[in-house]
Formats: structure tokens, C-alpha cells, sequence
């Protein structure tokens, strides 16, 4: 099997990270991965935002939600942003971030989607924040990857029967 195909089967969802940092260097090679993406007609109109000052994370997952940290306490977030007007925003933010995924494994980095931040973009308290990180105010988040390294390995889930079908 080649190498896509066997991360592509390796990668799992992380819940669970250690607090240890992940270097700059492999965040930003799996920030310019998402960059190599597939966008809609090539407009590669996305942004991503990439957050690992401690307290800037702890600020968001406040207002997010009080109650729990919504990225699972990684060290590490990227958010996938993109015009607020353009219609091929969630797909290509979606396809950035697999692609992030699958580069994030091949570096030994564990990540999970998250996707809170989804239409909340707009709340005083979360856009305050998103400005501070320099996101335009006609940009908002379709999507993020929490990044780190897991504190154990995950199960693999059994895969559901009957999801493709054949039309010849």
C-alpha cells in the first residue's frame, strides 16, 4: 500500500494531548500543506490562523464554551477561515484542513477536527478574539485542527459496510 493511502488508514482523531508544544517548524509545514489544498475555481481564498500562546488559546476556549476546553487542550490550534461571502468556504475550508491532517500524521503530530467555532464567529467576545489574531471581520471560521501529541494511542473504529455504491 503506498504511503497516502496507509496515513489516509493510520490517522486517528486525538482527545487527548500532552502539554508539550509542538515545534514552529512542523506547524508550519502543516500550515503550508493546508495552502496546497483544492479550493474552488483555485481561489484559494482561505486563511489560516495558527494560535499556541497559551493564553490566547485559554481566552478562546472561555468564550467558546466556560464550561470545557473545546480543542481538548491541544497545544496547538489552526483555524480554517474564509469569507464569510463565498460560497465554496466550508468545502475548501474542509479540504485544507484534511490535507493538514494527513501532513500533521505524516510529521508524527496527532490532531482532531473541531468545528465550535462554526457560525459563532460573529459574538463579540470570539470576534474580538479572532481580530486580535489579525482574522478580517469578513472572514469567519469553518472549521480548526487541534494539534499536538496524544497521550495514548487510539482505537482503530470498525469501519460501517454498505457506504459505497457501485453504479455501472
Amino acid at each position: 500500500m503506498n504511503e497516502v493511502l496507509q496515513a489516509i488508514r493510520q490517522r486517528r482523531s486525538i482527545r487527548d494531548f500532552l502539554p508539550r508544544p509542538v515545534p514552529q517548524e512542523l506547524l508550519e509545514e502543516i500550515a503550508a500543506a493546508g495552502t496546497w489544498a483544492p479550493s474552488g475555481m483555485n481561489t484559494q481564498s482561505f486563511k489560516f490562523v495558527v494560535i499556541t500562546n497559551p493564553q490566547l488559546l485559554s481566552k478562546l476556549s472561555q468564550a467558546v464554551d466556560p464550561e470545557s476546553c473545546f480543542f481538548y487542550g491541544a497545544p496547538a490550534l489552526i483555524l480554517a477561515a474564509n469569507r464569510k461571502d463565498y460560497e465554496g468556504a466550508v468545502p475548501d475550508c474542509a479540504a485544507a484542513l484534511q490535507t493538514m491532517f494527513l501532513a500533521a500524521h505524516s510529521l508524527g503530530i496527532s490532531s482532531c477536527w473541531v468545528s465550535q467555532l462554526n457560525g459563532r464567529c460573529d459574538e463579540k467576545p470570539i470576534r474580538e478574539l479572532l481580530t486580535q489574531c489579525s482574522l478580517p471581520k469578513n472572514y469567519a471560521v469553518f472549521g480548526a485542527a487541534a494539534l499536538g501529541y496524544a497521550k495514548a494511542e487510539a482505537a482503530v473504529p470498525a469501519r460501517r459496510e454498505n457506504t459505497v455504491l457501485w453504479v455501472k
